[in-house]
């Protein structure tokens, strides 16, 4: 999320899950540059939440929050989006070179999630990024969740992937997601 020129919408939904009915809040970061991949990628994450956690089972329920739910005329941009990485119980980052060149993202999103040791840290791969290039800031290339389909194959970055394996990337990142939760949750 770039700062202040961010045009908010109408459609006050969450990112995934449902808010009312989740054991845990997510705050999902991403570079408007990238909307359209993270929509994507959100609504893979929406139908994989659910599957992973129907209703009646022992799994966590998840619920994300990203900056699309603040209304148009809501004033307060920055404060609402410090109070939702204030509540939050877990970040999921969707990166790309563009979150990685956003100073806002890094400031107040990225660093008061990663400093907060009550807090998950979730990186997922969005889009390429050449590791030995870029500036990370403190992302370990290590934690980045990219999708593979066998041990010895590549790690694949969301966008370099079709519909099919989209969906399988979006339940491997909310498998690990759940696996960090139900560990956080019986320590």
């Amino acid at each position: 999320m770039h700062g202040p020129s961010h045009t908010p919408t109408t459609s006050r939904q969450p990112a995934f899950g449902d808010a009312t009915d989740a054991d845990y809040q997510g705050f999902v970061s991403y570079a408007h540059a990238n909307q359209a991949a993270a929509w994507q990628l959100l609504t893979e994450i929406d139908v994989a939440s659910k599957v992973a956690a129907p209703p009646g089972s022992c799994f966590p329920r998840v619920s994300g929050w990203w900056d699309d739910q603040i209304a148009i005329g809501q004033g307060q941009w920055r404060q609402q989006i410090a109070a939702a990485v204030a509540r939050c119980d877990f970040g999921i980052f969707l990166l790309s070179n563009d979150l990685l060149l956003s100073e806002f993202v890094r400031r107040h999103e990225w660093e008061p999630i990663r400093d907060d040791p009550t807090k998950i840290v979730i990186v997922a791969g969005l889009a390429p990024v050449d590791f030995g290039r870029a500036r990370m800031h403190g992302f370990d290339d290590e934690q980045v969740y990219r999708w593979r389909e066998r041990p010895n194959q590549h790690h694949h970055w969301f966008t370099e992937l079709g519909p099919r394996n989209r969906r399988r990337f979006a339940m491997g990142l909310i498998e690990g997601l759940r696996d960090a939760l139900t560990q956080r949750r019986t320590s």
